[in-house]
C-alpha cells in the first residue's frame, strides 16, 4: 500500500513541478519584449523519498551588468537632452558669415567706409543708421531667442521632475509589496514590473540600484539615496532653476541632468552675447566721441543700451549727428574711417571676439553630439549583453515548453496508471 501511494505521490509531484515550469516559461514567452523583464528560471530538485519539486523560481540576474545598463541609460539620456538643446542654440547664436552677426557687422563697417569716402553724403549716412539699426535688432532678437530657449528648458525640466516623482512613487509602492511577498512567480512579476519603471527613471535621473535579499530595491542618484528598502522615496524639486533632492543632494545624469547642464551653457552663451554687444556699443560710441558731426559739434553716442536685449540706435542720432570728421572740417572723413576700421580682424578685434564665441557654441554642440553618439552605442552594446544574460529567447523557451508539456503528459499517464493499479489492488483486497 505504502509503495502504491508513494508512487502516486511521485507522479503528483512531477505534475506540480511541470505546471510551475510551464507557468514560468509561459511568462517568459509573453514578456520576451517587455522592458525590464528578466527571464524566470525554474530549479528542479529531487525530493526525499522520491519525486521531484520546483524548489526555486528565480529571476535571471547579473547585478554588475544591470548597474552598467542603468548608468548607460542615464548617460544617454543626459547626452541626448543636452545635444538637443545646444543644437537649437547653435541656430540662434550669431554666425561669423552668411545671415549671422558677421554679415550684419560687416554691413555696418562698410557703411561707415562709404561715409569716410564721402563724408557729406546723406544716403551714405542714412545707410549707417539703417545698418546700425539692423545690428541692434539682431542682438535683441538673439537675446530674446536664447532667453525663450532657456525658459523652454525650464518648462521641460519641470515636467520631467513631475514624471520622475511619479515613477519613484510607483517604485516605492512596489517595494512595499515585494517586501511582503514570498519568493516565487508572484514576487518575480512585481520585481520585473519594478525593473521596467527603474529604467524609465534612469533615463530622467541617473540611478544606481541595489537589490536586497528580500527582493526590495535601494536606489541612489549620485551619492543621494532616493529610495529605501522600506519604500520611502525622496522628493525632487525645481526652484528658480535649482534642482535638489529632499535629502539635499544634486541631480546627477539623466535627461534632467542634461537639461541642467544645457541651461548652464545657455546662460554662458547669453553672457557672451551681452559682452559682444557691450563691446560694439562701447567702441562705436567711444569713436563717435572722438569726432565731430556735420554741425561741427562733438560726436554723441550712436548706440544706446547696456546689453544685447536693450541695444538700439540712440533716439537722438540723426544722419547729421554721425561724427565723420576728426577735425571738424566738413569734408574730413578721418573719424568715419576710424570707425570703419573697427571691422578689422586683428587681435582684440570685435571680429575675433565674435569668432571666439561662435567657436565655443560650435564646440559645445559637437562635444554634446559626440557624447550622445558614443553613449547610444555603448548602451546598445550593454543591452545586447543583458539580453544574453537574462533575456528570454523564444526558440529556447519553445523547446523548454515542449519538454515541459511532454514531461507533464508522461507524469499524467504515470499517475493514471498508478491510480488504476491502486484501484485494482483495492478491489482485489476487498474480494479476498
Amino acid at each position: 500500500m505504502g509503495g502504491a501511494f508513494g508512487n502516486l505521490g511521485i507522479g503528483s509531484s512531477a505534475l506540480q513541478a511541470d505546471e510551475r515550469l510551464m507557468a514560468a516559461v509561459g511568462s517568459n514567452v509573453a514578456n520576451a519584449s517587455t522592458p525590464g523583464y528578466r527571464r524566470q528560471d525554474v530549479t528542479l530538485s529531487q525530493q526525499e523519498g522520491g519525486g521531484v519539486a520546483a524548489s526555486q523560481i528565480q529571476r535571471a540576474s547579473d547585478p554588475p551588468l544591470q548597474q552598467a545598463i542603468l548608468s548607460g541609460i542615464g548617460s544617454q539620456g543626459a547626452a541626448a537632452a543636452k545635444a538637443g538643446v545646444l543644437s537649437e542654440a547653435q541656430n540662434i547664436f550669431p554666425g561669423p558669415s552668411g545671415a549671422g552677426f558677421g554679415t550684419a557687422l560687416s554691413g555696418l563697417w562698410s557703411a561707415w567706409q562709404s561715409v569716410a569716402n564721402d563724408p557729406t553724403s546723406v544716403p551714405a549716412r542714412q545707410q549707417v543708421l539703417s545698418t546700425a539699426s539692423g545690428v541692434a535688432s539682431r542682438f535683441r532678437s538673439a537675446a530674446l531667442q536664447l532667453t525663450r530657449l532657456r525658459q523652454q528648458v525650464g518648462s521641460e525640466q519641470a515636467a520631467a521632475v513631475t514624471q520622475a516623482g511619479g515613477l519613484l512613487t510607483q517604485i516605492a509602492s512596489l517595494n512595499r509589496r515585494i517586501g511582503g511577498a514570498p519568493a516565487g512567480l508572484g514576487r518575480n512579476a512585481l520585481e520585473n514590473q519594478q525593473s521596467g519603471l527603474v529604467e524609465q527613471l534612469a533615463a530622467l535621473v541617473g540611478v544606481q540600484s541595489q537589490r536586497q535579499s528580500n527582493g526590495t530595491l535601494v536606489l541612489y542618484n549620485g551619492g543621494t539615496q532616493v529610495l529605501s528598502a522600506a519604500g520611502q522615496a525622496a522628493s525632487l524639486t525645481l526652484t528658480a532653476g535649482v534642482l535638489r533632492w529632499s535629502g539635499g543632494g544634486s541631480v546627477v545624469g539623466g535627461s534632467i541632468g542634461g537639461q541642467q547642464s544645457a541651461a548652464a551653457s545657455l546662460t554662458g552663451y547669453l553672457s557672451n552675447l551681452n559682452a559682444l554687444a557691450k563691446t560694439v556699443i562701447g567702441r562705436v560710441n567711444s569713436a563717435q566721441a572722438q569726432g565731430y558731426d556735420l554741425s561741427g559739434h562733438a560726436g554723441q553716442d550712436q548706440f544706446a543700451g547696456s546689453s544685447a536685449a536693450t541695444m538700439r540706435v540712440s533716439s537722438a542720432m540723426t544722419t547729421g549727428g554721425l561724427a565723420a570728421s576728426a577735425t571738424g572740417a566738413e569734408g574730413d572723413g578721418a573719424n568715419a574711417q576710424a570707425i570703419a576700421d573697427l571691422g578689422g580682424t586683428g587681435s582684440g578685434s570685435i571680429a575675433q571676439q565674435l569668432a571666439g564665441y561662435v567657436s565655443a557654441v560650435g564646440s559645445g554642440v559637437q562635444q554634446a553630439q559626440e557624447a550622445q553618439s558614443a553613449s547610444s552605442q555603448q548602451l546598445a552594446s550593454l543591452r545586447a549583453l543583458g539580453q544574453s544574460a537574462w533575456g528570454a529567447s523564444l526558440n529556447t523557451q519553445a523547446v523548454a515548453m515542449t519538454e515541459a508539456q511532454r514531461s507533464y503528459q508522461a507524469a499524467a499517464v504515470y499517475v493514471q496508471t498508478q491510480g488504476q493499479l491502486l484501484n485494482s489492488l483495492m478491489q482485489a483486497m476487498a474480494g479476498a
